[in-house]
């Protein structure tokens, strides 16, 4: 799903709207035309001289206010035109975010005027999000400190029978950077194998948290933290939401995971699900799972929709190289060959001979009893 360095596409329905149909509908917006127009051919001097009232707050924001490559940014933010607002909400709303996170989202990506109050419409009247919004307030009984130290401690919980699977939660207490295992039965020999799998990705946790699950207690799962040299703190019996950070997640993937319904695919709706978990900010720590584990944002569709500089300069290196190619000629010489070294003192070419080759293009040429190097550019054979 996600990271690869083809255009994404925003989802209109069954249609996909492209880079290129974004820039038409742009243009074909009655507000952002005129938007367009302005910006190319100036503002009025005083919002007095701005006769369409739905111009106003475009003209308070038009000092940062950009058109670049034929879309319309505020802030470098994508304005977005009406006929494609729904579908960008269905796109930021695709892994069912509460209002908070999806209003969190689309300011890193797109604005337009009153966008926060469509988007707590979108989110307040999602049927799907309605019919799996959890009944309880998810507060813990037991609060823990934050540790400073990402990966540090982190909650382990099991879910299930759920949608026909077992799933092991894995819950980072400082980044709240989050993992989800199916499997098929919730053993100790299994959940130590998915741990060890896990930690050889993100290290080893000074601490895990968990309940007081027969799988968690054994022997085998002790030794195992033992081995290596790993604090394990269970909740106490009968009292699960000492471990509430855990329990908090477990009821967060089973609503988003049925709203997510209409996806067939289990593993599909496992990534969907995770994808937009991990890049929406958190109301705890204000940034995303993502940004707080890995040092850096990871790119969404909507970030592959604005223009990109670097790619520009990339496409320009490309270009320039089949432009040159076009007209060169690979060329190539071998120890003991006779070639003819260019001097670019004198101007003209000189008997030399090719003693070894150093580089791709680049040789040791022995020139009137001296050795100098020389790239092939400034070779050519000499027939003797």
């Amino acid at each position: 799903m996600r990271s690869g360095n083809r255009l994404l596409h925003i989802r209109l329905e069954d249609i996909a709207v492209s880079k290129t149909q974004l820039k038409r509908q742009i243009l074909e917006d009655p507000v952002l035309s005129k938007v367009v127009r302005c910006i190319q051919n100036g503002w009025p001097l005083s919002k007095t001289e701005v006769q369409e009232q739905e111009l106003h707050t475009f003209f308070e924001k038009r000092l940062e206010l950009s058109y670049e490559e034929k879309l319309l940014l505020w802030q470098g933010r994508l304005i977005i035109p009406a006929s494609l607002r729904k579908s960008v909400m269905e796109v930021l709303h695709e892994g069912h975010p509460g209002i908070t996170g999806m209003r969190s989202v689309a300011r890193c990506h797109v604005w337009w005027p009153k966008m926060d109050a469509d988007i707590e419409l979108h989110v307040k009247t999602c049927r799907t999000c309605q019919q799996n919004r959890p009944r309880e307030q998810e507060v813990p009984l037991y609060s823990w400190t934050v540790p400073q130290e990402p990966w540090s401690r982190v909650h382990i919980d099991f879910c299930g029978p759920f949608q026909n699977k077992y799933w092991l939660i894995v819950i980072d207490a400082t980044t709240k950077w989050l993992e989800v295992f199916p499997m098929e039965r919730i053993t100790s020999a299994k959940t130590i194998h998915l741990l060890r799998e896990l930690f050889a990705r993100c290290g080893l946790p000074r601490t895990i948290v968990s309940d007081n699950g027969p799988q968690l207690t054994s022997v085998e799962f002790k030794s195992f933290c033992k081995d290596n040299n790993i604090t394990h703190i269970t909740s106490s019996p009968y009292h699960p939401k000492t471990n509430g950070l855990a329990e908090r997640e477990v009821r967060t993937f089973k609503a988003r995971m049925k709203a997510l319904g209409k996806v067939k695919d289990a593993n599909l709706r496992l990534q969907k699900f995770l994808f937009s978990y991990r890049i929406t900010p958190q109301k705890t720590t204000g940034r995303s799972p993502s940004e707080l584990f890995y040092g850096r944002t990871i790119l969404s569709r909507l970030d592959l929709l604005k223009p990109s500089v670097e790619t520009k300069i990339d496409n320009s290196l490309v270009s320039q190289k089949i432009a040159h190619d076009k007209r060169a000629r690979t060329r190539e010489f071998g120890e003991g060959e006779a070639v003819w070294v260019e001097d670019p003192l004198k101007h003209t070419f000189i008997e030399g001979i090719v003693k070894k080759k150093t580089g791709i293009l680049s040789y040791t040429v022995e020139v009137e009893g001296i050795e100098k190097r020389k790239h092939a550019d400034q070779l050519r054979k000499r027939v003797i």
